[in-house]
This record gives structure tokens, C-alpha cells and sequence, in this order.
């Protein structure tokens, strides 16, 4: 099961199944202490973020029921083959544990956020 998840949770974010078929040095992260309703509000929080926050304007989500929570904060918004792009930085707390993470996304042409190949990456 927590292949699974963490499996959906980084595909969502962009970062490809190569890198979700293994998962198991994440086992002490926070994105496996989360629940469903976290990565749901860890998400939407991202895909907010990505679309409507100003650099270095941090947005934060919250699970009251769970106590998970976390940042996601745009550093940087650039163009790349006609597509806005944007760096962000994503840290997360979960049952006692937290983890931070950059990642570029770009937006596609369907208006859903990806990362783009590694080796085209701008910064």
C-alpha cells in the first residue's frame, strides 16, 4: 500500500514512475506518514501555488485532524519553449517527520503542471 500511494503522490507531482518504482528509501519521509486528505490538501495547495502565487510568496496548508501540514513557496518563474515554468521549494511535516524539496514544474498546453526532462531544465 505505501508503494502504491507514494507511487500516485509523485506521478501527481511530476516526477515520473521511474523514480515512484522505488520508493522504499521514503518509508521515514513525510509523504508516507500522510494520509489521503493530506495529499489532497498538499496538492491543491501546489497546484494553487503554481498557478496564482507571486515568487517567494509562500502558501501553507494544514490538516487539523491529521497535524500534517506544509509550505509550498514559488523562488522563480521563467519561460521554456513557450511554456511558463516555475521552481518551487515544498517542505512537509507528517507524524514527526518533515523533508524539503525543490522541483521545476511547467505549465502544458492543457493547463496541468509537469516537470520537464532534467536535461532541458532552465534555471
Amino acid at each position: 500500500m505505501l508503494n502504491v500511494l507514494l507511487s500516485v503522490v509523485l506521478f501527481a507531482l511530476g516526477t515520473g514512475t521511474a523514480l515512484a518504482s522505488n520508493v522504499t528509501f521514503m518509508r521515514n519521509s513525510p509523504l508516507a506518514k500522510m494520509t489521503a486528505e493530506d495529499l489532497d490538501l498538499m496538492r491543491t495547495t501546489l497546484r494553487e501555488t503554481l498557478d496564482r502565487a507571486a515568487d517567494d510568496a509562500p502558501k501553507r496548508w494544514e490538516n487539523p485532524k491529521t497535524g500534517a501540514s506544509g509550505v509550498v513557496t514559488p523562488l522563480k518563474s521563467y519561460q521554456r519553449d513557450g511554456m511558463a515554468c516555475r521552481v518551487v521549494e515544498i517542505f512537509n511535516e507528517a507524524q514527526g517527520f518533515s523533508g524539503r524539496t525543490r522541483h521545476d514544474f511547467c505549465k502544458q498546453p492543457d493547463g496541468t503542471w509537469k516537470a520537464p526532462a532534467p536535461a532541458s531544465s532552465k534555471r
